[in-house]
C-alpha cells in the first residue's frame, strides 16, 4: 500500500494567522515556540512474535506463519528553512513482507524528486499435497498413481510484487497567467511465485503449476496548467508486460506431452487531455478526451511450440486493441437555490484483430474479434427548499453495444413439444456460440433523494431509484446454454436508502443508513413461459429475481478529554432466484435454484489515557458470512425434493490491545497483542468419501493431489516497540 504524503506541523494555518495578528500569547510563558514550527520526525524500532501460521488471514499482511519478526519503521522529516527544501522518509513495516520505503527531494514551488519500493505479498490459503514433478519450472511431469521417483510433498502456493517507482516534478510560474506542472513518474514491477493451474486429460482433472515470473514497466508524463479561469491536464501513459514463460510442457505419466499458453507480452499507451473552464462564477465545464491503443502477440509462443503442432498456414496473429473516450460536463447555477448538473461519458473500445484461421480443419476454430461501444448520460436538477431542506432529481440513460460474434451461425430452434406429460426441446442447428448475445443494452435510471434537517442534532437523507434495461433481440446459443447473461437480460430494478445522522448530546454522535434493492428479470431465457398446443406451459431459464440489502450503525461516544468510545453493526443480504434445464427433460424440466449471502459484522473500540504518560487502546472485531445453495430436481425430472448443498459460514474474530508509555518527552515505548481467529465450514474443495458418509480433501484422479484448508485457525502476535521523536 502506497504511503500517504503529508507535511505534518503542530500548528495549523489559522492558528499561524491568529499569531501573525495576535502575536503569541496564547502559548505558555517560556513555552518553546519552535516545537510548534519545526516539522516532526520519528523512528520506531521492535520485534514482534507469532505462535501460529494464519494461511488465511495472513494473505496479504506478511504474517501467515509463526516466527519472529523485526519491526521498523520511521517518518523522517527535514526542512532547509533558507530555501524552502525538503526531505522526507519514510519506512513502514520493514521486517515484514509487505513493507514499503518512500524517499522524497523537493523545494517547495519549484521542483521535486522521489522513489518509491513495496512488496506487495500474495500468500495461498491452499495446501496441496502432489508428487507434481517440476513445480516453478516450464516443465512438469504428473507421476499416475504411485508417483515414481518422487513422494508426495506439500507444495507452496504464492507469490510477491516488488514494486520500484520514480518521480520527478517541475513547477514553472507565469506562464499565460498562470503555472505550469511537470510530472514524470516511472514504475517498474517485478512479480515471483507460483499459482495453482490444471487442465484436463480425458475426462480426468490434471493438477499442474504456474511458474510467474513476469515484469510491467509503466511510464506516467503529465502536464499541469492552473490559469485563472482554465485548468488543463495533459499527459502520455504507457505499459508494458513481459512474461519470462511461454508455455507448460506436461505429460501424464510416459504420455506425450502436451502444451498450455501462458499469458503473452502485450504493451498498452494512452494520449489524454483532461480540462476545466469556468465560464462564470455560476458556470463550470469539465471535459476529457483520450486514445488507448493496446497489442499482443502471439510470436513467442509460435517459437515455443515444436514446429510439428504449428499449422503451417498461420503465421501468427497481432491483437490490437484501439479505445477512445471522451467526456463532457457542465455545472450551472441559475439560481441561488438551484444548481444543475449534466455529463456525457462516451467509450469505444473498437478490437481491431484480424479474423483469420488458425488451424487446418474442416471447420478451422478463427480468432473472434470484440468490440464494444458505451455512452451514458446523466442530469442532475439540486434544489434548497429551504436552510434545511433539499431535493434532489437525475435521469440517467446508459446504451451499451456489442459486436456478436458467429451471429450467422446460429439459428432459432424449434419450438419444444409436450407428449404424454414429457416436454423435448430441440437443439441449435449450429452451435459456434454457446452463449446467447444481443447487440445492444439500454438502461433509463430515474432518481429522487430529499436531504432534511430534521431537528438541531437530526439529519436525514432518503433516495429513492428506479431504473429498467432491456435491448435488442437475443442470438441463439446451443441447447444446454439457454440463460441470457445476467449483464444482459432485461432487467427492472428498484433501489430505496434512508441514511440518518444524529447527534443527541454534545459528545455522542450516531450514523445509520438502511439500503435495499430489488430485481425483476421477467420471463428470462429462451422459451420462457412457452405454452404447448396441449395447454402445457415451460418455464424459462436463468436468474428470474434478486435483492440485495444493507444495514449499519455508527456510534461515536466521547467520555471526557480522555476516553473515546466507538461502535458500529453492519448486515448485508444478497439473494438470487434462477432455473435450468436438465439434460434428461420429462414433465418437470426446470432445476430450481435459489441463492443466498448474508454477511454480519460487529466491532467496539477504546482509546484513552489511562495516566499522564500511559495511553491505552483495544478493538474487538467479529464477522460472520452464511452461504446458503437450496436447488431441486437435482437427480431425475421426476424429482420433486429439494436436494440443498450444504451451507458454507466463515467466522472471524480479532482482538487487538496496545498500550504506550511515554519515557520522557521524546521517547516511549509500545506494546500491541493481537488475536485472530477464522473459523470456516467451506466444503467446495472437499468431495464425498467412497461410502458417501463424510467430506475428505479433494483429490486429483490422475495422479491423487489433494487440495485442503485448514478449517481452523488462530494466532496471536505480540510486539513490542520502542519510537523516538525528534
Amino acid at each position: 500500500m502506497k504511503s500517504q504524503k503529508n507535511t505534518a506541523f503542530k500548528i495549523s494555518t489559522l492558528s499561524a494567522a491568529l499569531m501573525m495578528v495576535y502575536g503569541s500569547p496564547a502559548f505558555a510563558e517560556g513555552a518553546d515556540l519552535s516545537e510548534w514550527i519545526t516539522p516532526e520526525s520519528s523512528v520506531s524500532v521492535g520485534v514482534g512474535f507469532q505462535d501460529n501460521d494464519r494461511r488465511q488471514l495472513g494473505r496479504f499482511d506478511g504474517r501467515n506463519d509463526n516466527d519472529v519478526k523485526l519491526m521498523l519503521d520511521a517518518d523522517i522529516n527535514k526542512r532547509d528553512d533558507a530555501t524552502g527544501t525538503w526531505n522526507q522518509l519514510r519506512i513502514t513495516n520493514f521486517g515484514l513482507e509487505n513493507r514499503e520505503l518512500e524517499i522524497n527531494h523537493s523545494r517547495q514551488g519549484d521542483y521535486g524528486a522521489s522513489f518509491e519500493y513495496s512488496r506487495i505479498p500474495r500468500e495461498s490459503e491452499l495446501i496441496f499435497n502432489t508428487g507434481l514433478s517440476g513445480i516453478g519450472s516450464e516443465t512438469q511431469t504428473v507421476n499416475v498413481n504411485t508417483r515414481p521417483g518422487t513422494s508426495p510433498q506439500n507444495a507452496w502456493m504464492g507469490m510477491h510484487r516488488d514494486r520500484y517507482t520514480f518521480g520527478l516534478n517541475k513547477i514553472i510560474e507565469g506562464v499565460l497567467d498562470g503555472s505550469l506542472d511537470l510530472s514524470v513518474k516511472y514504475r517498474h514491477e517485478n512479480k515471483d511465485g507460483r499459482r495453482n493451474y490444471g487442465t484436463y486429460s480425458g475426462a480426468q482433472a490434471v493438477f499442474l503449476v504456474e511458474p510467474i515470473n513476469s515484469s510491467t514497466r509503466q511510464l506516467d508524463v503529465v502536464l499541469n496548467y492552473v490559469g485563472k479561469d482554465l485548468q488543463l491536464q495533459g499527459g502520455y501513459y504507457g505499459s508494458w508486460y513481459e512474461n519470462e514463460n511461454n508455455l507448460i510442457t506436461a505429460r501424464v505419466g510416459a504420455g506425450a506431452p502436451f502444451y498450455l499458453s501462458l499469458p503473452p507480452d502485450n504493451e498498452a499507451y494512452q494520449l489524454y487531455v483532461n480540462g476545466s473552464y469556468t465560464i462564470s462564477p455560476t458556470t463550470k465545464t469539465t471535459f476529457r478526451l483520450a486514445q488507448t491503443t493496446a497489442t499482443q502477440d502471439d510470436y513467442s509462443l509460435l517459437k515455443a511450440l515444436p514446429a510439428a503442432l504449428v499449422w503451417s498456414g498461420y503465421n501468427g496473429v497481432k491483437a490490437k486493441m484501439v479505445t477512445t473516450e471522451g467526456q463532457f460536463g457542465i455545472t450551472s447555477k441559475p439560481m441561488k437555490d438551484l444548481t444543475l448538473l449534466a455529463n456525457v461519458n462516451y467509450q469505444d473500445r473498437n478490437d481491431k484483430t484480424p479474423h483469420v484461421p488458425y488451424n487446418n480443419q474442416a471447420e478451422p476454430d478463427e480468432t473472434t474479434p470484440h468490440s464494444f461501444r458505451n455512452t451514458n448520460a446523466k442530469l442532475e436538477a439540486n434544489y434548497r427548499v429551504d436552510q434545511g431542506f433539499r431535493l434532489l432529481g437525475g435521469v440517467y440513460y446508459e446504451v451499451r453495444e456489442r459486436t456478436v460474434v458467429f451471429h450467422h451461425e446460429n439459428n432459432k430452434p424449434a419450438n419444444p413439444t409436450n407428449a404424454g406429460g414429457n416436454w423435448t426441446i430441440p437443439t441449435v442447428t449450429t452451435d459456434e456460440r454457446e452463449v446467447p448475445a444481443r447487440s445492444e443494452t439500454n438502461e433509463l435510471t430515474f432518481k429522487a433523494q430529499a436531504t432534511k434537517t430534521l431537528t438541531e442534532g437530526l439529519n436525514g437523507q432518503l433516495t429513492y431509484a428506479h431504473s429498467e434495461r432491456d435491448g435488442s433481440n437475443f442470438y441463439w446459443a446451443d441447447q444446454m446454454n439457454l440463460i441470457n447473461p445476467l449483464h444482459m437480460a432485461d432487467r427492472d430494478r428498484d433501489k430505496v436508502g434512508v441514511k440518518l445522522d444524529w447527534s443527541p448530546l454534545e459528545n455522542l454522535s450516531l450514523q445509520a443508513q438502511y439500503a435495499e434493492a430489488r430485481d425483476d428479470y421477467g420471463d428470462n431465457g429462451l422459451n420462457a413461459n412457452y405454452v404447448a398446443p396441449n395447454g402445457r406451459k415451460l418455464g424459462g431459464t436463468g436468474i428470474t429475481d434478486g435483492s440485495g440489502q444493507l444495514f449499519s450503525l455508527d456510534a461515536d461516544y466521547k467520555l471526557n478529554d480522555n476516553w473515546q468510545l466507538t461502535a458500529w453493526y453492519s448486515y448485508d443480504e444478497s439473494k438470487a432466484k434462477q432455473y435450468a434445464f436438465q439434460a434428461t427433460f420429462g414433465p418437470s424440466p426446470n432445476r430450481k435454484i435459489n441463492l443466498e449471502d448474508t454477511g454480519e459484522s460487529v466491532g467496539i473500540g477504546v482509546k484513552g489515557k489511562a495516566t499522564a504518560d500511559i495511553t491505552v487502546g483495544a478493538d474487538l472485531e467479529w464477522n460472520r458470512s452464511v452461504g446458503k445453495y437450496r436447488q431441486s430436481n437435482i437427480k431425475d425430472a421426476g424429482a420433486t425434493l429439494e436436494e440443498n448443498l450444504p451451507n458454507i459460514t466463515n467466522k472471524t474474530i480479532r482482538l487487538a490491545l496496545n498500550a504506550s508509555y511515554q519515557l520522557d518527552k521524546k521517547s516511549s515505548v509500545r506494546m500491541d497483542f493481537v488475536y485472530d481467529k477464522w473459523d470456516t465450514d467451506d466444503w467446495s474443495w472437499m468431495m464425498w468419501n467412497n461410502t458417501k458418509t463424510g467430506l475428505i480433501p479433494m483429490a486429483y484422479a490422475t495422479d491423487g493431489t489433494t487440495a485442503s484448508v485448514d478449517n481452523k485457525q488462530s494466532a496471536s502476535f505480540v510486539a513490542i516497540r520502542y519510537k523516538y521523536d525528534f
